[in-house]
């Protein structure tokens, strides 16, 4: 969410989908629910399409458009081939915040995740959940929530060491630190209706789906390794928790899913060129 300018307590919520091009179509509207522990009646919104089909979105990418698959040519599911693929979509709808609360929780699902997911029990039956928090009982007219630098799903490479940035800035300058929970299903609307987690055979903390416990985030700046150790589509939740004068004020939840494939990979090799160094030096494979 963010702050309309100009208007008080009215901010912009944008929910960014990504649809299985061998699944359902995307529907025209998402429904994003809202309340609050200080007596607020849940409400039910109704996110639209940011921009009609076909049209720019903000990040420059084409509204329904496929997202590049990784390597230039590879085809997938969005265009005959048999990669999993997805398309970009985003709703958004304006929202006044009408009170102060410690507690103000904006959730959306929709029903159902695609079933190539390997890690989660039963994947096909189960909505999927993104959430954001919000405290405005200090800041009720001056609050963005955090934005992820990365938009694209990732394809990665059984076996080989993956480096992937699940960073996010935040236009206030808050604090940011970033954690993996288990993903989450929910499918109604009610005051702090009951949240199912998902429990996979999976360590959340090193091994969220088969890696043989490589997985790692930073929880200071989101950034992600792990080296996959079996292929498959696996989904990952992360939360982004906003912190402003070391009070929390809110997280954001994100499903993000790897496409993990077989590879046919060239290692790279390098010739390190030690004499054109300027202002420093070479010791023990550094430049320093």
């Amino acid at each position: 969410y963010s702050l309309v300018p100009g208007e008080n307590h009215q901010y912009k919520f944008t929910f960014k989908f990504f649809r299985d091009c061998a699944g359902s179509p995307a529907p025209q509207n998402q429904t994003m629910c809202c309340e609050n522990q200080c007596g607020a009646v849940a409400q039910m919104i109704t996110l639209s399409l940011e921009v009609p089909i076909g049209a720019v979105l903000p990040n420059g990418h084409i509204q329904g458009a496929a997202v590049a698959s990784g390597c230039a040519g590879a085809t997938n599911t969005c265009n005959g081939g048999n990669l999993p693929g997805y398309q970009e979509y985003w709703y958004s709808a304006t929202y006044t915040i009408p009170s102060q609360c410690n507690s103000w929780h904006f959730w959306v699902f929709n029903c159902c995740r695609n079933g190539s997911i390997g890690n989660i029990d039963n994947p096909a039956g189960t909505s999927f959940f993104v959430e954001t928090t919000y405290d405005n009982t200090n800041n009720q007219n001056f609050n963005t929530s955090p934005d992820f630098l990365q938009s694209l799903l990732p394809y990665v490479c059984v076996n080989v060491p993956v480096t992937y940035n699940n960073g996010a800035y935040d236009l206030n300058g808050d604090s940011l630190t970033y954690e993996i929970i288990e993903p989450r299903s929910q499918m109604s609307c009610g005051v702090f209706a009951p949240v199912n987690i998902l429990s996979p055979a999976y360590n959340i903390a090193n091994n969220p789906f088969p890696t043989n416990n490589t997985f790692y985030i930073d929880p200071s700046t989101g950034m992600t390794t792990f080296t996959p150790s079996v292929t498959g589509v696996y989904v990952i939740t992360v939360k982004v928790n906003e912190y402003r004068s070391g009070n929390l004020i809110g997280h954001i939840l994100r499903e993000v899913q790897f496409v993990v494939g077989n590879c046919t990979l060239t290692q790279p090799t390098f010739t390190l060129d030690t004499s054109n160094i300027s202002g420093g030096y070479y010791n023990n494979n550094q430049i320093k």
